[in-house]
């Protein structure tokens, strides 16, 4: 047999061998089971410490509140942010990364009247600070998230216990 009749011969196998295998993986896919769909999948809550009918604020984060925002809107919310002016506005910023960079789509827009949000200001202004107010919704879609609006309860956040080589659970000398 001539090397191109090898040729010739080999190739047509491979062309069966291919028609087979798109047949066999056309009837393995037709019998997986479908997809679901991602409408009936449970998202994950809003809200960190949701009961069903609680009148406790909504404690979320800024990421959780970007995912629907409208299901806590009127609503009594707590978040941790960045607290600082852009533009004469006071804004509560998802970090200070966020600030810096003027990405102002994660950040909240903190409305009120002016005596307190001067105070809110002086006090807590180019910090993080742990939030509890209103939301409202972005209704005239401008660039924030949403809005703050009183009543307001502004504490700083909780700071984590610096530890020593002493407090940690496993020596570092071995881990080598």
């Amino acid at each position: 047999m001539s090397a191109e009749a090898r040729m010739r011969k080999w190739l047509w196998m491979m062309g069966i061998t291919q028609v087979l295998l798109i047949a066999v993986l056309a009837t393995l896919w037709s019998s997986m089971p479908a997809a679901v769909p991602a409408a009936d999948s449970d998202p994950a809550p809003i809200c960190f410490n949701r009961v069903p009918g609680s009148d406790k604020p909504c404690l979320t984060s800024f990421t959780r509140l970007a995912t629907a925002p409208g299901e806590v809107a009127g609503r009594r919310i707590i978040i941790t942010g960045y607290l600082a002016m852009r533009y004469g506005v006071p804004m509560l910023y998802a970090s200070q990364h966020d600030y810096e960079n003027d990405i102002a789509v994660n950040a909240l827009a903190i409305e009120g009247d002016h005596p307190a949000l001067e105070q809110l200001i002086r006090q807590f202004s180019y910090q993080y600070v742990v939030m509890d107010g209103v939301f409202r919704e972005n209704e005239q879609n401008l660039a924030w998230l949403g809005r703050l609006t009183p009543p307001f309860k502004v504490s700083k956040p909780i700071t984590p216990l610096r530890q020593t080589h002493e407090d940690v659970l496993v020596p570092v000398e071995f881990m080598k």
